[in-house]
């Protein structure tokens, strides 16, 4: 689904560290899904990633299409602290055999986030085989069709001062790379819920407010008032193994 772009971004996120599990250490911090499709295997789907540290902390129903799964209802998607929270869900900030998950949500706010701070940050990171990146950024600053989005950060292109997106829609667009300025334009953008009463705020919405699938043709006033929803700026966010 379309709204699941947060989902399936940190789902490859989650995936990607599989191959750092560290041989003869039982606790690494990660708790990873294992799908019956894949057992027994570990591997999380946009389906198993969500458990009961999800659904008492990001969101509360992941099932059952329109009107009943939370991501495709109003406010539909996933915001920034909710993408933070499910992968501090499966992601330990401290463990027995002393290895941890950090995970940093880096809002860019152009006050004092500068392109060159959003730079260092994601270099840095992309240049530690244990750190992950993912963005959120409006597709209308790079020249595509759309709004707010997520996607993980693969690459850095020093010579073309670019960063390399691995779209998670790729049935709409393919990896790209997006210039250093232009992906901090993108970042340094708002999203008009980004903070909302979640887990449970969906439960004050009438049957009507959930099962709307058009939102741009819905009076939103009575429903961002009932959500609780503050606008809040896009980011990136930084997972590092400690």
């Amino acid at each position: 689904n379309q709204f699941y772009c947060g989902v399936a971004s940190a789902v490859a996120v989650l995936n990607s560290l599989r191959f750092l599990k560290s041989t003869g250490i039982l606790n690494d911090g990660v708790d990873f899904p294992v799908d019956p499709k894949y057992a027994p295997h570990e591997y999380a789907t946009q389906i198993d990633i969500f458990n009961n540290c999800t659904k008492t902390t990001v969101i509360s129903n992941t099932d059952g299409g329109f009107g009943v799964d939370g991501i495709i209802s109003p406010p539909f998607g996933l915001s920034m602290p909710q993408v933070a929270g499910v992968l501090r869900c499966h992601l330990n900030a401290s463990t027995t055999s002393g290895i941890g998950w950090d995970v940093q949500a880096q809002y860019v706010d152009t006050s004092h986030i500068t392109v060159g701070k959003m730079r260092f940050d994601l270099k840095n990171a992309l240049s530690n085989p244990n750190s992950r990146v993912l963005v959120n950024y409006d597709r209308g600053k790079l020249g595509q069709d759309g709004g707010g989005h997520w996607s993980p950060i693969g690459s850095y292109s020093e010579k073309q001062d670019a960063f390399l997106i691995l779209d998670v829609a790729k049935y709409k667009y393919p990896p790209v790379w997006a210039p250093a300025e232009r992906l901090y334009d993108s970042l340094a953008t708002y999203d008009l819920c980004g903070v909302w009463n979640f887990p449970n705020g969906q439960d004050e919405l009438s049957e009507e407010e959930r099962n709307v699938t058009f939102p741009n043709n819905f009076d939103w006033t009575t429903v961002m008032d009932k959500l609780g929803c503050e606008k809040e700026l896009r980011g990136y966010i930084i997972v590092t193994r400690t």
